[in-house]
């Protein structure tokens, strides 16, 4: 008994020591470093290490500017020598573990095939700190010898690494340095196999042996019909080529020059490229009937040989154009069409075990269903019942609507009356397109996306959502497949403009399709792995249905981490790592589904309602360089749903620029001004009061605590119109270096969220707010909740 009292004694006397969980980077010299830990007490000490040329310095305090129990905030000193920098907390007498600032992180690897890479290809690293130095080099490390490569910068975010022809195949350990003569510039980025691509057949099938016929296009060509003078159908002999090749193995099917029309789809087997002679020579043209047309004899104009309308036919529309499994490629031709549902089309990875593969580059695409029929009599006599027959019938599908891993889209050039692309379950790389549709809230959509590459690309007239958790939907449109996660994307370099139509108002956006969740609430117990929770999640299959969502702790003992579900039964989920500061029944968790680890940088959007928009949350996601144009917000926004939530965790906005802050679009009509912040909408407590009013079991839980952690804006500016924002349930924020001119607050600190402000109890805490500019602005700060700030002013 009384070694028991006196092991309690000594315990309380020591303390706990010091857990650092995140800390924010990168950061430049004389910039504050946010933290996020466990057991910080109520005045910690912090200590930093710099290095010159390799060679570690001595420990000096660096200033605390606000502290919590399990958040604090720091200055760096305003040289940082090599840049990477060491710090450590105490707690009399406790002092935490060394922890690294601007040390490289690699979030994921990319191959030229996605999950591999080529001899003679390129691998791809993203992450944090991937700055490149003098001597900066790749080493591929296997048990026969080690290959060094020099990487090459594409932004503090992203390198490329060009891989040797003579590369062997097998697998590799890809170290990266980053050119300092430290053991922290050195880190493991993971595995990578290297392997060739298979071989397929290459011989050739030219259409015209089979019997297709193309036509030369006639510049006084002048008809309403759908199917011109002298034009035969040629998808009888375009399928032969197509199963020919199939038979085989696989093959390349060519096309001449010339227009060639096509009555129905065509299916691509595995292991066969479709090519043409070039986007600007050979034409897939798709009609929509076959019906003859009378001459019209009367009431010519200006002597041309016309047609006289008929009655649109109840012809259903192409379900596709082109389609196959996967492991297919449509390259250098141009298609068109005017009355069809997908374009190019392929399996989703759960109905195929060929789905994916797909590469389509080159190519030109004008798919529009309303082109004949939508202000228009001269094709049918009946235009507007047709034009509404087929408004009714869109389906959310793309002019490319494809699955499965490694899909390639480069150098195309296509304008959909639909989406312009869907992605299903799909990772890849889409580059240097240009993509436009008639206007909508989205035109570029990928569901369930995992290591996606979409840089350099020119969209307009829609919204591109590459990271979005909305359900899959089959081919035939019957069957939704829940999408549990999207992540490792990298969104780079692209333009957006012209976007206002639609519930989200284009720009670079996220989305989610309920449910968003299936457990919040506090834990019972932590024990390694597993988590017991004091009842069983909203859903009993959620090991299998839910495998990859994450595991995000809110409030409570741990708060600030997240972890992947892998698994678990009844009351208890198994997660796939341990936890830097084990959870206890205190923890308030978000079982919710994924959206991690995004990169958003140097995009530049014109004219839409959002530029940069992690919508309903997301956990490690960046956003940087991005410029608008009268383009909206970029921010991050959390959200409640149905007694469930997804947050937000550790985004971070360095040098984020509002050039023209007024915008314009369908969710607010009016125009309004932009903001660069955080802020959550409806609170988790609110579902409560949406479930009574509905009738339903009241089963949100009554949680009044953050919705969104750890949140770091960095040398944003904003020319007119706009102010940066924390609103709503957020904890621990910064706000630093910052410039706003021309607007009516600078920076506001409130309660109110999203749209709904008037039922909101409680708003942010933690809020740091250092060293901003301000330029004819009215208030420079502002808001109900600014007592929760701490403020330094910039010195001139």
């Amino acid at each position: 008994m009384v070694l028991v009292c006196l092991f309690t004694l000594n315990c309380s006397f020591l303390g706990a020591m010091p857990v650092v969980i995140w800390a924010s980077d990168p950061v430049r010299a004389g910039e504050s470093v946010l933290v996020r830990g466990d057991d910080f007490g109520a005045k910690a000490i912090v200590e930093v290490c710099l290095s010159r040329h390799g060679v570690s310095g001595e420990w000096t305090g660096a200033p605390v500017l606000q502290q919590t129990p399990t958040t604090l905030k720091f200055s760096l000193p305003d040289d940082l020598a090599d840049g990477i920098v060491s710090f450590r907390i105490t707690t009399t007498p406790e002092r935490s573990d060394t922890y690294l600032l601007n040390a490289p992180k690699v979030w994921w690897m990319q191959g030229d095939e996605t999950e591999t890479a080529t001899p003679g290809g390129w691998l791809r690293l993203f992450g944090l700190n991937l700055e490149l130095n003098a001597g900066a080099k790749i080493s591929l490390r296997r048990a026969s010898g080690t290959t060094e490569v020099v990487p090459e910068s594409i932004d503090e975010f992203a390198l490329r690494v060009p891989l040797p022809t003579s590369l062997a195949e097998g697998e590799y350990e890809v170290i990266f340095a980053n050119g300092i003569p430290l053991p922290a510039a050195q880190v493991s980025a993971g595995k990578i196999v290297i392997r060739a691509r298979p071989v397929v057949p290459e011989a050739s099938y030219d259409v015209t042996r089979y019997g297709a016929t193309p036509a030369e296009p006639e510049y006084f060509q002048y008809t309403t019909a759908m199917f011109a003078e002298g034009q035969v159908d040629s998808a009888d002999a375009f399928q032969k080529a197509l199963d020919a090749a199939g038979a085989a193995g696989g093959g390349v099917v060519t096309l001449p020059r010339g227009v060639f029309v096509l009555s129905r789809g065509l299916t691509i087997p595995l292991n066969v490229t479709l090519r043409g002679a070039g986007a600007d020579q050979t034409i897939l043209s798709y009609v929509d009937d076959m019906l003859p047309r009378e001459k019209r004899l009367k009431k010519l104009y200006w002597g041309a040989q016309q047609y006289e309308p008929i009655k649109g036919p109840d012809t259903p529309p192409h379900p596709y154009l082109l389609r196959g499994e996967g492991h297919f490629t449509v390259e250098d031709l141009a298609i068109y069409a005017i009355n069809h549902h997908a374009g190019i089309q392929s399996e989703l990875p759960q109905n195929s075990p060929n789905a994916g593969h797909v590469t389509i580059r080159r190519v030109i695409m004008r798919l529009d269903r309303f082109i004949n029929n939508d202000k228009t009599d001269r094709h049918y006599d009946n235009a507007e019942e047709v034009f509404l027959s087929r408004w009714k019938d869109k389906r959310r599908t793309g002019a490319i609507d494809v699955g499965g891993p490694n899909i390639q889209i480069t150098d195309c050039d296509i304008y959909s009356s639909l989406q312009v692309l869907m992605l299903n379950g799909s990772s890849g790389y889409i580059a240097r397109n240009q993509f436009s549709a008639v206007p909508r809230h989205w035109t570029v959509f990928g569901r369930r996306t995992e290591k996606i590459i979409f840089e350099n690309n020119d969209c307009s007239d829609g919204g591109v959502s590459l990271n979005s958790v909305h359900d899959m939907v089959t081919n035939n449109g019957k069957t939704r497949i829940p999408s549990i996660y999207s992540k490792e994307i990298y969104i780079g370099r692209n333009t957006m403009k012209d976007s206002y139509r639609g519930d989200r108002d284009g720009g670079f956006n996220s989305d989610f399709h309920a449910p968003v969740g299936i457990y919040t609430g506090t834990i019972s117990k932590c024990s390694g792995l597993s988590l017991e929770l004091p009842k069983e999640t909203e859903d009993p299959a959620f090991a299998t249905k839910w495998k990859g969502a994450i595991v995000v702790v809110m409030d409570g003992k741990g708060a600030g981490q997240y972890r992947s579900l892998v698994g678990g039964a009844g009351k208890t989920l198994l997660v796939d790592r341990p936890w830097d500061v084990p959870l206890d029944s205190s923890s308030f968790i978000t079982v919710c589904k994924a959206l991690d680890h995004v990169i958003a940088v140097d995009n530049e959007t014109h004219d839409a309602g959002n530029t940069v928009l992690f919508w309903c949350g997301g956990v490690e996601v960046v956003a940087a360089r991005n410029k608008s144009v009268r383009g909206g917000a970029i921010q991050q926004i959390t959200i409640s749903y149905e007694g469930q939530f997804l947050p937000g965790l550790r985004a971070q906005f360095f040098d984020n620029e509002i050039i023209q802050g007024i915008t314009w679009g369908a969710s607010f009509i009016f125009p309004r001004g932009s903001n660069i912040g955080t802020i959550t909408y409806p609170p988790v407590y609110h579902d409560r009061t949406l479930q009574a009013d509905k009738g339903q079991p009241v089963t949100a839980p009554d949680y009044h605590g953050p919705m969104a952690l750890d949140q770091v804006f960095r040398r944003n500016h904003i020319a007119n119109n706009g102010r940066f924002m924390v609103g709503g349930n957020v904890q621990n924020v910064l706000f630093e270096k910052g410039q706003v001119s021309n607007a009516n607050i600078g920076v506001e600190v409130s309660s109110r969220g999203g749209r709904w402000a008037d039922f909101l109890v409680g708003g942010p805490t933690d809020i740091l707010i250092s060293k901003n500019h301000f330029k004819n602005v009215t208030k420079p700060y502002g808001g109900d909740r600014l007592n929760e700030a701490v403020i330094i002013p910039a010195t001139e």
